[in-house]
């Protein structure tokens, strides 16, 4: 950024801003301590600092203080200053936290918006120059903002920076750092007339901004682009894909909708639109590519006010579905004494991640689970001859039980085979695993009615009959199976025969808790594969492999993820229950579902790992935000087709929303992604970007190898102390070597360096971090040195894609060195 007299503005413009800012922050906080007090100790209506402006006043009076916590934690992130058509001015102050302050005691107006208020959502976006419809007030032109950042120094409440734009200039930003301290310190030197020293720069610490901390931070949710604030602010379920350039916020979308959705739950409006579904942070889950990203969005969080929240690995939520499922698969893990299959690492096709294998497998082991139900509940014929029979009676009629089972294993087992029939008329979107254990228990419940103490049986024509006969003389029906009119032997035998049929017909369908009598979902999973190999796949489905490792008794990846998905459709919708007398065993029941799921860096997920983690979400809601760039994939096999990952998604929750303007990156290094990412995607320059300017900011060097690590060192030199550094290489090796020989030159020069094969500690700004570009995605560093560029092979795309990371990540200035 320039300095003040560079740009030739007035500093006490800038100064006033500042002092004005401190002003409204203290009597905000001042408000906010009364308001605190009044929440904790009287009614909230008698309050004249009013918090709920347009909302509902029966609100929790701890939802109140919690946004009240926030609001003195985070005051506001944007100031927009308004001219209506009757030339009135007005300031508007949009806060992170979901509360409004309208005026303090002595009436002056301080006009701090809640984020959900309406007008937020209109200024937030808003810009110099733009002419914008408020509500109530009507048309209104934009004539100045302010950015702000707050943050806690020792005791002292300030902003970390102002950053402020006038109409006459708007697209120069003039920015004051550690505002107090600042407007202290010129207010003093210009009353001394003091001026700035452009060329020796000493006292341009003041004036120069960046917000160095390893996280988002939370100033973006007050400042969102027009399209970003629409999908922050989409309806309270359903799905939403965000695909993105490099830098354009698609991960703050994602953290953007979870906050909305939770600021939303806080107050209740109507129980239909805003209730309590989404307010328990604890409940809300993120899933990203790495545990560097984790770190790197849980700061984010806390300044969101989400600390709560969880941020996860994929392999997180495997593991958690692993132990809840090892039984029923036959796993070789602690507490399964009886597991058969362990975990291998293989090498894996890409077909295997893919919806489309799974689609098949889902299918085949369905078929081989309904055949084996079907073969047990046909073939019980001699189970059921030889039971032990005790001859009851009610008054002159011989109750035949014999009879009686089978004709009511006959009835259930018709309902099992008409539901079997119609599975196979479901649609191509649709899995044949889906509810399917639900609808197993609604089999075991026509059975267990049918000879529970309560089921009516009607006798006539030498049989028993569920319905009466048409004019027929007998109107009270039998209770044969119930045995409080039977003598205590006959009750006793009663309750026996009932439990042990029960049991028997439970068994049949693989519902025991038993191990003989579960599923055995791995061995037909073997078994599925075996008939696919008979069967026309396509080229590029290489079965071998994983006959190989399930004859073996192992299992990869893959596999587990396959078995995973099927598991999970076959037991959703069934919630077991401990004091549900007709239940059936728990290790087929519906997995632990959270209120919100947002997917970070879609396109390196594969494409079943995308489906558990969407899964994830609740069924009621299905609240799950994807974000992610396909320019930006580094991975073999991951997700081609992301609509597939998501079968019960609606039509116009599949419809892609696009973010296309670059917010990490200074606007020269912006244009140069842009052209950067036409070449790699075959496409003409684009035609409304200028085209990049090189020079201090942007370079493109080609130097001898010789002359490598020298470049690269002074490069590290002369980047500013505090501003963070990455050297990003094409290979391991490379990045490994580098590091190694200009580890004591980069010492010697005051800062330290470290190599970082995965993801470690990439956010520590005190390291020169040399890396490759995989660990990086997601992160941005000040200052990006690229060497060896020309090893990037551009015609294939995952390495034309790893160059494009590399060029991306960089906020303020790039260095690109190419080998002779």
């Amino acid at each position: 950024m320039n300095e003040l007299t560079s740009l030739g503005v007035d500093q006490q413009l800038l100064i006033d801003e500042g002092e004005r800012e401190l002003e409204v922050l203290e009597r905000l906080l001042k408000e906010i301590e009364n308001q605190r007090q009044l929440v904790r100790s009287v009614d909230v209506r008698d309050a004249v600092f009013n918090l709920t402006e347009n909302m509902d006043l029966k609100v929790n009076p701890q939802a109140k203080l919690n946004v009240l916590d926030e609001l003195r934690t985070s005051a506001y992130g944007k100031v927009v200053h308004v001219e209506d058509e009757d030339g009135k001015s007005r300031v508007y102050r949009i806060a992170q936290a979901n509360g409004s302050v309208i005026k303090n005691k002595d009436g002056r107006e301080l006009m701090v918006v809640n984020r959900l208020a309406p007008v937020a959502g209109i200024l937030a976006p808003a810009e110099i120059g733009d002419e914008v419809e408020l509500p109530v007030v009507g048309t209104c032109h934009v004539t100045a903002t302010d950015l702000l950042e707050r943050y806690d120094r020792g005791h002292l409440d300030d902003f970390i920076s102002l950053i402020y734009s006038t109409e006459s200039d708007p697209d120069t930003a003039f920015i004051l750092k550690h505002v107090r301290a600042s407007v202290d310190k010129w207010n003093s030197r210009l009353l001394d007339d003091a001026v700035l020293d452009e060329s020796t720069g000493t006292d341009g610490e003041e004036v120069f901004t960046g917000d160095s901390r390893a996280s988002l931070g939370s100033s973006f949710y007050t400042r969102t682009t027009t399209k970003q604030e629409e999908l922050i602010r989409r309806p309270r379920r359903g799905l939403l894909i965000v695909e993105g350039i490099a830098g354009s916020g698609k991960t703050s979308v994602a953290l953007g909708r979870v906050k909305a959705l939770y600021q939303a739950s806080e107050f209740s409006e109507t129980e239909d639109e805003y209730d309590a579904f989404f307010n328990d942070k604890s409940q809300m889950v993120g899933f990203v590519l790495h545990k560097q990203l984790i770190n790197y969005l849980e700061q984010t969080l806390v300044d969101l006010n989400l600390s709560q929240m969880k941020v996860r690995e994929f392999k997180e939520l495997q593991n958690e579905l692993l132990r809840k499922r090892g039984g029923v698969l036959s796993l070789k893990m602690p507490g399964n004494a009886d597991g058969r299959y362990s975990r291998i690492k293989a090498e894996e096709l890409p077909f295997e991640q893919s919806m489309a294998w799974l689609r098949l497998v889902e299918k085949e082991v369905v078929n081989i689970f309904m055949e084996r139900i079907e073969t047990k509940l046909t073939g019980q014929t001699e189970w059921i001859r030889g039971l032990g029979i005790t001859d009851l009676r009610i008054d002159r009629l011989k109750i035949n039980h014999r009879e009686l089972l089978e004709k009511a294993w006959e009835i259930a087992t018709e309902s099992f085979l008409v539901w079997k029939r119609q599975l196979l008329t479901r649609g191509t979107r649709t899995f044949y695993a889906e509810g399917f254990v639900r609808r197993i228990k609604t089999v075991y419940e026509r059975f267990y009615d049918l000879v529970s103490e309560d089921a009516r049986w009607y006798y006539y024509d030498s049989g028993w009959h569920l319905r009466s006969k048409r004019d027929d003389e007998i109107e009270i029906p039998f209770q044969p199976f119930n045995g409080r009119q039977f003598p205590k032997r006959g009750s006793d035998w009663l309750k026996t025969f009932r439990d042990r049929v029960r049991t028997q017909f439970r068994q049949c369908l693989y519902m025991d808790s038993t191990v003989e009598h579960m599923p055995r979902l791995s061995d037909w999973y073997g078994e599925a594969i075996g008939n696919l190999l008979a069967s026309d796949l396509p080229e590029n489905f290489e079965l071998n492999g994983i006959v190989e490792r399930v004859n073996g008794s192992k299992l990869s990846d893959a596999d587990l993820n396959i078995l995973l998905a099927i598991t999970n459709m076959l037991s959703s919708g069934y919630e077991y229950s401990e004091q549900d007398q007709k239940r059936i065993a728990a290790y087929l029941s519906s997995p632990h579902y959270y209120s919100t799921v947002f997917i970070d860096e879609v396109q390196d997920f594969s494409e079943i790992e995308v489906y558990l983690m969407g899964e994830a979400s609740h069924p009621d809601r299905k609240a799950v935000t994807v974000v992610g760039d396909f320019k930006q994939q580094l991975y073999e096999g991951k997700v081609s087709d992301l609509s597939d990952c998501f079968p019960s998604a609606a039509e116009n929750e599949l419809e892609v929303q696009e973010l296309l303007d670059n917010k990490r990156q200074c606007e020269n290094l912006a244009n140069h992604s842009a052209y950067f990412r036409a070449t790699i995607s075959r496409l003409e320059a684009p035609s409304d970007t200028p085209e990049p300017i090189y020079g201090d900011e942007l370079t493109d060097e080609t130097i001898s190898e010789g002359e490598l690590r020298t470049q690269i060192l002074e490069r590290i030199v002369s980047t500013p102390v505090g501003q963070s550094i990455a050297v990003i290489c094409p290979t391991n090796e490379l990045a490994k070597e580098l590091e190694s020989g200009l580890r004591d030159d980069i010492q010697a020069n005051f800062r330290e360096s470290q190599y970082s094969e995965d993801n470690r500690d990439l956010n520590k700004p005190l390291y020169v971090h040399f890396t490759v570009p995989k660990p990086t995605k997601g992160l941005e560093f000040d200052v990006v040195i690229a060497p060896c560029f020309d090893h990037y092979d551009l015609d294939v795309d995952l390495e034309a894609h790893a160059a494009y990371v590399a060029v991306t990540r960089p906020k303020s200035a790039l260095h690109i060195l190419r080998g002779q």
